[in-house]
């Protein structure tokens, strides 16, 4: 039996750090299917609107720690039917990566917001008037902003031990898209 070609790329990380944008790019270019894990916790958490707020006061470590297996048999599924396809999303845990019999597979890349004060001066120069983060006071958000940084320096420690790519999109959001793409797609 011959060895399967397909690729899953994953792009996990912090909200803010340009996840679904480097994965639609991805998804476009490379002519695959794509998936936010948002709308996956949606099916198992009804909402008013197909997206899950940030800012929702869940505890993203429960969360992820619901999703993993539903991640890993939709990891498992893609992989046995050889299909390509970019899944995003902050519920994604890199040694769920790292574990997965379908390693081989995955092409991952993880972003995060290790700055808050790079981070905040960023998003609120780039963030749409009807984003979250432009619902929040100054205060609010830099609140915020120092909780991504604390999660965002866990999960570099976290994918530097697993050996999984990591970047930081404080400043440089741009610049942290494309290095992230260009990581995924190298070799394909």
């Amino acid at each position: 039996m011959q060895e399967s070609e397909a690729s899953i790329y994953v792009v996990g990380g912090l909200p803010r750090t340009g996840k679904t944008t480097v994965a639609e790019r991805l998804a476009h270019d490379l002519r695959i299917g794509s998936m936010e894990t948002d709308h996956i916790r949606v099916l198992f958490k009804p909402t008013p609107t197909s997206k899950i707020r940030t800012d929702s006061g869940e505890d993203i470590k429960v969360v992820t720690k619901k999703l993993r297996p539903r991640l890993e048999s939709l990891v498992e599924w893609l992989a046995n039917g050889n299909i390509d396809f970019v899944l995003n999303g902050e519920c994604i845990d890199p040694r769920m990566i790292a574990a997965s019999p379908y390693q081989a597979r995955i092409r991952s890349c993880f972003m995060g917001l290790n700055d808050p004060d790079g981070a905040f001066a960023r998003i609120r120069e780039v963030a749409d008037p009807s984003d979250w983060a432009n619902q929040k006071s100054d205060e609010e958000l830099r609140r915020i902003l120092e909780k991504y940084a604390a999660r965002s320096q866990a999960l570099a420690k976290t994918c530097m031990k697993l050996t999984l790519p990591y970047v930081d999109a404080s400043a440089d959001f741009t610049m942290a898209q494309e290095w992230v793409y260009e990581t995924l797609t190298q070799g394909s």
